[in-house]
């Protein structure tokens, strides 16, 4: 069958339930269409890229090449489509035929492509799982200055459900609570930076986020001690003093994670206004994502969620919006999070927190 996604047509097998979020089950051709918006920022990201220079693109696993096509059909460059499978590879070279675009397409195992010092612009790694198994290749393939896109739909054991296998895959110790969300996407970019310094390399997140089942980083990755030097500074871990999230260089009881910044404001603003122009299938949805980090990119790190706090102190849950107007009266910062509808981002310590909740 075809479906739309933007500007593009895709070719998907019949056996795929597009209704249904998220791949359902690991298949060669699998096209998941909870992924529509993410592709949608994938598009715009690579439009920026290209106003920077950067035109050569690899869609690194890319199923019914989805991903990839979209870039070379609506954002242009020179753009590279592989995966591994014979089927998986038909496909890809019907939807090209299908958007009558140019594209190189490859049959290899990432990692392999990878070493072949490529040097692409920018790589596209969204893989069934973790993509944590493919961060060295990726660091060692990539240009002196360029940028990636990693995507984890390992969600549950990134937030502490499956502590072991955290600490094994990305070895690091995760939390199960509120937070975990944020320390989960942490703990990616920390397990990615760590690599990336192996090799000499830094790496600056972009823009990154949590939505459904998955976690999803964009980053600019720089070769050179300097830079992997500075980037440690940014690696160290979580804790909570009495009821107060602290992250910091020396704190080891959850992590290591990232402790810097996870998003560029100006790159997201650059994207909201990339967004008006393009033909989008799901615009709301897009703009609601994006327009939220823009907010969120000035809060300060981790949240603390509302129904948790309420259930601890035996009172009614107040108002988000009497919460947040409470803490900035009192000359606190206090932000929503898109990692949850009922989390608050705020460095009042949590003594102010349950005073706000016991007196609204």
């Amino acid at each position: 069958m075809i479906i739309r996604e933007g500007n593009t047509k895709i070719f998907v097998p019949r056996d795929i339930n597009i209704k249904k979020k998220g791949p359902l089950h690991k298949t060669p051709c699998f096209y998941n269409p909870a992924l529509e918006t993410d592709r949608d920022i994938c598009v715009l990201f690579c439009l920026y890229a290209i106003d920077l220079g950067y035109d050569k693109f690899l869609d690194g696993m890319a199923a019914t090449g989805v991903r990839g096509i979209r870039i070379a059909n609506e954002a242009g460059g020179k753009v590279y489509i592989n995966d591994w499978g014979e089927k998986q590879y038909k496909i890809i070279q019907k939807n090209i035929k299908l958007n009558d675009i140019s594209a190189c397409i490859s049959k290899k195992d990432l990692r392999i492509l990878l070493l072949e010092k490529q040097n692409f612009d920018y790589v596209d790694i969204d893989p069934f799982g973790s993509p944590i198994s493919f961060v060295d290749s990726a660091v060692q393939g990539a240009k002196r200055d360029s940028f990636m896109a990693f995507t984890a739909t390992d969600k549950a054991t990134l937030c502490g459900v499956y502590p072991l296998v955290c600490k094994r895959r990305y070895d690091a110790i995760p939390f199960h609570g509120d937070a975990m969300k944020e320390i989960g996407l942490r703990i990616l970019i920390g397990s990615i930076a760590r690599q990336a310094a192996r090799f000499e390399c830094g790496i600056k997140p972009l823009l990154s986020y949590s939505t459904d089942h998955y976690f999803r980083t964009y980053i600019k990755i720089s070769r050179g001690t300097k830079n992997a030097n500075e980037m440690l500074k940014n690696i160290g871990g979580a804790r909570k003093e009495q009821g107060t999230w602290r992250l910091g260089k020396n704190i080891f009881s959850i992590g290591p994670l990232w402790i810097g910044d996870l998003d560029n404001k100006r790159i997201i603003k650059e994207l909201i206004k990339r967004a008006q122009t393009k033909r989008l299938g799901k615009r709301w949805e897009l703009d609601m994502i994006l327009k939220n980090l823009e907010l969120e990119a000035d809060a300060p790190p981790l949240y603390y969620e509302t129904d948790r706090i309420a259930s601890k102190l035996h009172t009614c849950q107040p108002k988000m919006s009497g919460i947040i107007q409470a803490l900035r009266d009192e000359g606190f910062q206090a932000y929503k999070t898109h990692f949850t509808q009922k989390g608050i981002k705020t460095d009042a310590p949590y003594s102010h927190i349950k005073k706000i909740f016991i007196h609204l």
